[in-house]
């Protein structure tokens, strides 16, 4: 049994839409002239099972949400993963989910939103341990957002999955790897190795994920919740503190272009804002209606 077998995620508790936006949405306006990005949300276990962080090119232009900072366990149940999606399908639903700055930054609200673990009556409540403590001590870093241009670098991750664990779990974003924007939201993982005995551990890689996406959709923006651990069980507690510390190298990849490079990559072709344009005339006058859960 592996050391992050019980942990994974932040408690949430909330199953409603996220109060009005605050100043930090604010200063982020939507972008009609982008492509609007798919959101995978990853609730398994997670870690880098390796003494070298080992690298690759992404294939697509990511923003990465991790919960957890490099070397900490994170906690995480079958009621609060389902409830975590839950108001991340309502934002999806309701149409908020438009590009990648905006989208990121409203997901990284649900999350802190839904999350009673960063509580801090929550946490005083559990007798402390050494992951709970180390934990807590990262709880202001958590679900930072990380972005990832496509040919720039990124640290590849392992995602597991305990069957016998997932057969108890009543939600099915629980022990899963799945694409909120495309119902009926299937697990990738049993896409990906299908599904095995209960005793067998199923493994993928980040790359792997990012592979098998590539070949079976067309997704060019992807948003990544990542709920998972991030252990690190063979680099030491010294090493993860410089990885955390500098902005540079960070476990969701490198930042090296500017916004305006960034923002060039998510733009949409000129056929498609031509086919935006007229779809926004046809629609003139109408006004959506807000779903409840």
């Amino acid at each position: 049994m592996s050391i992050h077998y019980n942990y994974r995620g932040g408690g949430g508790n909330q199953s409603t839409s996220l109060p009005p936006a605050d100043d930090d949405l604010e200063s982020i306006k939507s972008d009609d002239s982008v492509e609007s990005p798919s959101v995978l949300l990853i609730t398994t276990h997670g870690g880098y099972p390796s003494k070298k962080l080992k690298q690759f090119t992404s294939p697509t232009n990511i923003k990465k949400i991790n919960a957890v900072t490099s070397g900490v366990c994170n906690y995480l149940d079958s009621t609060s993963a389902g409830k975590i999606a839950s108001n991340i399908l309502t934002a999806i639903d309701d149409g908020q989910i438009t590009d990648m700055d905006y989208g990121s930054i409203l997901i990284q609200e649900i999350l802190k939103f839904s999350d009673t673990e960063i509580n801090d009556g929550a946490r005083e409540a559990i007798q402390p341990s050494v992951d709970r403590l180390a934990y807590t001590r990262q709880t202001n870093r958590a679900y930072k957002i990380t972005s990832v241009d496509r040919g720039e670098s990124i640290v590849n991750k392992t995602y597991t999955v305990y069957p016998r664990e997932r057969i108890s779990s009543p939600s099915p974003f629980y022990d899963s790897i799945t694409l909120l924007t495309e119902p009926p939201y299937n697990d990738l993982i049993q896409e990906m190795i299908t599904r095995t005995s209960r005793d067998e551990i199923q493994e993928v890689t980040l790359l792997e994920i990012l592979k098998y996406i590539g070949k079976t959709r067309d997704i060019n923006n992807l948003i990544i919740v990542d709920l998972t651990c991030s252990v690190t069980p063979y680099i030491d507690d010294r090493t993860n503190r410089i990885l955390n510390r500098h902005d540079s190298y960070k476990m969701g990849g490198y930042n090296r272009k500017t916004k305006r490079n960034k923002k060039k990559n998510y733009k949409k072709s000129k056929k498609r804002q031509k086919q935006v344009k007229k779809g926004k005339k046809g629609k003139k006058g109408k006004k959506s209606k807000k779903k409840t859960k």
